[in-house]
């Protein structure tokens, strides 16, 4: 008989072929890639119950939705990015329910369900359901969760950032998330805060949370308040959302997804454009497409945000450091501020030291983004060296940028830092890498690119209409140009200088919408035919606003108005809309599932295509019965008082009280035998009775929704004569 070992070998070989004959989606570079490691079969066939990463089959889930899975790169606003996150989030949750299902609960627990990335983390603990995972085709690869370390070991006047503040670029409005070990807010350098955003004239940490388990501080080491300084001196006009992902020295990857969920899914709410991690572990001479955090960093890119991510402080000369080495990170390798001579550190010593020398320490790759300061920075009361450092001057920088050309995507931002920092070479490997370089970024679009669109009325022909868009842009500013989906160039000119005239073809058929996204140097700018531009405004209550409901079928009431009529109505539990029906003052609806609160919302469209903002209303869905507290007797000769307490309820509450007896056996519920009292009295005396009498009760609580607890049972004996 084979050894154990072996076979769980081959074990992984068949589940492995099984999936892809089932339709998985590898890429020739990562066929050979298992789609779970032998250690975790291994583990499985041992009993140990193991922590996995579930990552689910992009590919797969776009040919399911297309549409929802095109390209973000020509979005330019932040509700645009959040609207198509929220989009691929709905269609993730679809994937996530049908892989579960398939797997019996007893062994399998739900940890993290992210709702804005293709990933789940769960505790399996079995290697049947591994193997019920694994048939699933939206299932792409299954990781163990690994562990990420701290990467530890005059930088503004480098990278020329106090000319960018003289030109007013400071990063204003937006946000950078920095997934670290927390920030002491409390220090000058940021804003001296006594609380996330308190004083707002002042305070630079707009949120703070704890994703890993609360560590009852802001932050344990300095190192999370370090980066999150260093990216508020960078960007002065930049808030920062400080999320400790750290369980002391490690940060876990179900805590990371968890952050970069959180990010996508505020993205517009704090405009968060970048990511800082100046955290990895283990290192990578290629590209790591199959890491356990490739999908999310890719989600995040595609929702505009980029990842600046430390390359790793091993002193490597052709491979940087995990999650660095995903291809949608912005990896960042380290470079002396300025001369301190020699100094030494745990892995290697630099004997001298000058502005821009790559340190000693500095990981390094053909494929590494970008160089910045990393040694010796001074920031948040903390003096560090170490790509950690390095990664923050790189997050403020595309904060810097994105405030400055808020229409660029996330691939026009990097390019701009690439393209315009000085090129270092490291004199270990003879690469060649960019050290970013702000004020030369800003200056590569001082061309301007400001585009102005003088838009005129659309005017009719049988089958098409035509809308003249003049485009006018600075002396020398070259742009392209595109259309959005459902419409057509007439004529166009696809790139110049100076100003130019273009014509689209746009549907004009009745109740169709007559407008068109026209983009310009990246520039988006929705254009409309001349009339009805004002779009219905619309309320919904549902169940006519009762707070409470133990169904899921409700009924919705709507109502809108338009100066053309109201043509559609859209109806979701989420966040996006997904199909109009006809407009109707009266919906019935169907709640999602999940007991608590609920939100409806409604969007309303006119004949024009006009949509309005979306109107909600909340109910609470509360399935669940009251829990019994406790029920006493005092008995006399002819009379029971009777009380009661602790009857609970956690969503709507316990609102009333239902008393019954019977002479003989207690009955059965409480919608039977004799009803002695009904309310919200915690107490009751059944009077008039006989002596040595028995008499059975039960006591029953009512809760906001309607639901009803099994209710206490009590026989009680009067006493004799």
């Amino acid at each position: 008989m084979p050894g154990r070992s072996s076979w769980t070998r081959n074990l992984v070989a068949v589940v492995g072929g099984l999936a892809l004959a089932c339709g998985g989606s590898e890429s020739d570079t990562e066929a050979d890639q298992p789609r779970v490691s032998a250690e975790v079969v291994d583990a499985l066939v041992a009993g140990q119950a193991r922590s996995l990463i579930i990552e689910l089959d992009e590919a797969a889930l776009s040919e399911q939705a297309p549409e929802t899975f095109r390209s973000s790169r020509a979005l330019s606003l932040a509700s645009e990015h959040q609207a198509f996150a929220d989009a691929r989030a709905a269609v993730y949750e679809s994937a996530k329910s049908q892989v579960l299902a398939n797997v019996a609960s007893a062994e399998l627990e739900l940890k993290h369900r992210y709702s804005h990335l293709p990933a789940m983390h769960v505790e399996v603990r079995s290697l049947a359901a591994l193997q019920q995972l694994l048939a699933r085709t939206e299932v792409l690869r299954i990781h163990e969760e690994s562990a990420r370390t701290i990467l530890v070991d005059s930088n503004l006047a480098l990278i020329n950032q106090p000319a960018a503040v003289a030109a007013g670029k400071i990063g204003q409005g937006t946000t950078v998330a920095v997934l670290d070990t927390g920030a002491d807010y409390r220090v000058a350098d940021l804003g001296s805060c006594t609380a996330p955003g308190v004083p707002a004239s002042t305070c630079r940490v707009a949120y703070a949370a704890d994703i890993a388990a609360n560590d009852s501080a802001l932050d344990d080491n300095g190192h999370g308040t370090n980066v999150s300084s260093i990216v508020a001196k960078v960007a002065p006009g930049a808030k920062i959302a400080a999320l400790d992902v750290f369980r002391g020295q490690y940060a876990y990857d179900s805590d990371l997804l968890t952050a970069i969920n959180w990010a996508i899914q505020n993205r517009a709410a704090y405009n968060i454009v970048a990511i800082s991690m100046s955290l990895g572990g283990g290192s990578s001479a290629s590209l790591c497409k199959t890491d356990p955090l490739a999908s999310a960093i890719a989600a995040a890119r595609t929702a505009g945000i980029l990842s600046a991510i430390a390359s790793g402080n091993d002193g490597a000369i052709n491979a940087i450091s995990s999650p660095a080495c995903v291809p949608g990170a912005v990896s960042v390798g380290a470079v002396y501020a300025a001369s301190y001579g020699g100094l030494r550190y745990s892995n290697c010593t630099d004997t001298t030291t000058v502005a821009d020398k790559i340190t000693c320490f500095s990981n390094s790759a053909s494929f590494l983004s970008l160089l910045a300061p990393g040694a010796l920075i001074t920031a948040g009361g903390y003096t560090m060296a170490g790509t950690s450092q390095a990664t923050p001057h790189v997050a403020g920088a595309i904060a810097v940028l994105r405030a400055a050309f808020p229409s660029d995507t996330p691939d026009q931002t990097l390019a701009r830092l690439q393209s315009t920092g000085t090129l270092i070479t490291d004199v270990r490997n003879g690469l060649t890498a960019p050290r970013i370089n702000l004020t030369a970024a800003l200056g590569a679009s001082a061309q301007a690119c400001a585009f102005q669109l003088d838009t005129k009325a659309l005017s009719f022909t049988n089958s098409a209409s035509s809308l003249g868009v003049r485009v006018t842009t600075a002396a020398g500013c070259r742009w392209s140009s595109s259309v959005s989906s459902g419409a057509s160039w007439l004529s166009a000119t696809t790139g110049g200088t100076g100003s130019a005239t273009v014509i689209l073809t746009a549907q004009v058929n009745t109740g169709a919408a007559r407008s068109a996204t026209v983009i310009v140097g990246g520039v988006s700018l929705a254009v409309r035919q001349a009339g009805d531009v004002t779009a219905p405004v619309g309320s919904l209550s549902v169940n006519g606003g009762q707070r409470w409901t133990s169904k899921t079928a409700v009924t919705l009431a709507l109502s809108a108005t338009d100066a053309s009529g109201v043509a559609g109505v859209c109806l979701s539990n989420g966040a996006t809309c997904t199909a109009w029906t006809t407009y109707a003052t009266a919906k019935s609806w169907t709640l999602a599932s999940t007991q608590g609160s609920q939100t409806v919302r409604a969007w309303f469209k006119d004949p024009a295509g006009n949509v309005s903002a979306p109107a909600s209303a909340s109910i609470v869905l509360d399935q669940t019965a009251p829990v019994n507290g406790t029920f006493t007797s005092v008995a006399a000769k002819t009379s029971v008082a009777l009380s009661w307490s602790g009857f609970s309820d956690a969503l709507s509450g316990v609102v009333s009280y239902t008393l019954v007896y019977a002479s003989s056996g207690a009955p059965a519920s409480c919608a039977v035998g004799t009803r002695l009292y009904a309310g919200t009295a915690t107490s009751f005396t059944h009077s008039g009775l006989g002596a040595n009498g028995t008499y059975n009760y039960r006591l029953c609580a009512t809760d906001g929704a309607g639901n009803v607890s099994a209710g206490v049972v009590k026989a009680v004996k009067t006493l004799a004569r």
